[in-house]
């Protein structure tokens, strides 16, 4: 019987990775402002988003004049910063969303009256896996994405890949053993066994 290939073996291997982590694969990364980055008169750039717990948003900006700082209702509201509240002054901070409401304000004085401030709703991560099951079969939709920034879309959005797959019920007599698709061999290529 012929051996599967390394990129057969290699593709394999990806998709049950992604299958096993697909919780993690699910979240995403949102470039505030989008391509103005963060900015004066925040307030409508969240509208339309749909954000979950465990998204990540990216603040970019000139560190020489802005910052991020993640605040209550009061601070941002108020525009003021809480005793305690952490500052990001990086130009380029990534903050993880927790399930509720999310504030996030510009504390250098004048910044946030003068709207860089956002309000973000970030809903619970659904308890569903990706694959959507019936009676025999299951489609599977998986998304990875690229986090580099560079290719963010118009709303911010990072670059990501979707597809799907169908995965049917085999009888057992059909049931690869993974480990006998990864088997090495310490043989050399040009050596025979005997």
């Amino acid at each position: 019987m012929a051996q599967p290939s390394l990129a057969t073996k290699f593709m394999l291997a990806l998709l049950i990775l992604l299958v096993v982590f697909s919780e993690t694969i699910n979240a995403a990364t949102y470039t505030v402002g989008g391509s103005d980055c963060w900015t004066f008169n925040m307030a409508t750039w969240p509208q339309g988003k749909h954000f979950r717990a465990g998204d990540t948003l990216l603040f970019k900006y000139d560190q020489t004049i802005h910052n991020v700082v993640a605040v209550n209702r009061g601070g941002y509201q108020r525009c003021i910063t809480p005793a305690g509240a952490k500052v990001h002054k990086t130009g380029k901070d990534e903050v993880k969303l927790r399930k509720g409401l999310n504030f996030f304000i510009c504390n250098v004085t004048g910044h946030c009256e003068s709207g860089m401030k956002i309000a973000i709703d970030a809903v619970e991560q659904p308890q569903t896996t990706p694959c959507h099951a019936s009676s025999m079969s299951r489609r599977c939709d998986l998304v990875f994405g690229a986090g580099s920034g560079s290719g963010d879309d118009k709303f911010g959005i990072s670059n990501q890949s979707r597809f799907s797959f169908q995965a049917r019920a085999l009888p057992l007599s059909q049931v690869v053993e993974v480990s006998s698709i990864f088997r090495v061999s310490s043989k050399k290529p040009n050596e025979r066994q005997i």
